[in-house]
């Protein structure tokens, strides 16, 4: 690929900026976004607002981020598009049905376990590392099973995708190992050598929330990075947001080995 187009914003767009611009060449990729950037800085990527994507009359190959529906009519009525992949969490048919109307090159990716350095408060493991560094209690009403998938195992899951991915199709990203919450929260527990006792499931219902991923183990993808360390990672980072940034970079070199 001559040039990647990366849109989007906070945890995923950022991975992916860094794990591409480190693969190719800051020359061959471009970030769009409109948020603050937690992870990368402007100084060693091309960062640009997002209406900016549209000065371009051919584009190589475009990872779109945002299920944004007006923003992604906008990108696909560009007169030139090689590539275009769309990462979402869940279907949409109306997103689905746009893109596959279109004459160039079209793969999407589902992902609604992902986890790692950098991200949002609001997302499930993030908040129970607050809480439980807060010394606050956890309630499980329903105790899901998940097949947890870290960000970078995730960026090289988009990257094959983009490399041997059959045109007009769909992608599960998840993982072999799965792991119920309860787990999840007593090995954060553990690894913050925090009492048990902040959780509380009083016999939570058990509930699936797998996903299916065949398509993608058999372009050849498997995730490398251990679930346990991974969460450790993603720990550290979370201390040295709130109590201190110097070493911040460190631990993101950490999450790319």
């Amino acid at each position: 690929m001559e040039k990647i187009f990366i849109v989007g914003e906070g945890f995923i767009g950022e991975h992916l900026c860094r794990y591409f611009t480190e693969k190719y060449s800051k020359d061959k990729v471009i970030y769009f976004t409109d948020t603050k950037l937690k992870i990368i800085d402007k100084e060693n990527y091309n960062i640009c607002d997002i209406n900016s994507i549209f000065k371009y009359n051919s584009i190589d190959c475009i990872v779109n981020s945002l299920e944004d529906m007006e923003f992604i009519q906008k990108v696909t009525k560009i007169s030139n598009i090689n590539q275009y992949h769309q990462i979402m969490t869940k279907k949409n048919k109306n997103i689905i049905d746009l893109l596959k109307k279109n004459s160039f090159k079209v793969t999407l990716s589902y992902i609604n376990m992902l986890y790692g350095p950098g991200q949002e408060m609001t997302e499930v493991i993030s908040l129970w590392i607050d809480r439980i560094v807060k010394n606050k209690s956890i309630e499980l009403k329903r105790n899901y099973t998940r097949g947890w998938v870290f960000i970078m195992d995730y960026c090289r899951a988009v990257d094959i995708i983009l490399q041997q991915g059959v045109d007009k199709e769909s992608y599960g990203i998840s993982s072999d190992f799965h792991i119920t919450d309860l787990e999840v929260i007593h090995e954060i527990i553990r690894l913050l050598n925090k009492s048990r006792s902040l959780v509380r499931d009083n016999h939570a219902e058990l509930m699936d929330k797998t996903q299916e991923h065949t398509k993608i183990k058999e372009l050849g993808w498997q995730p490398v990075k251990k679930f346990k360390d991974g969460l450790e990672l993603t720990i550290k980072w979370y201390m040295l947001e709130t109590f201190g940034e110097h070493i911040k970079n460190i631990l993101i070199k950490a999450a790319n080995k």
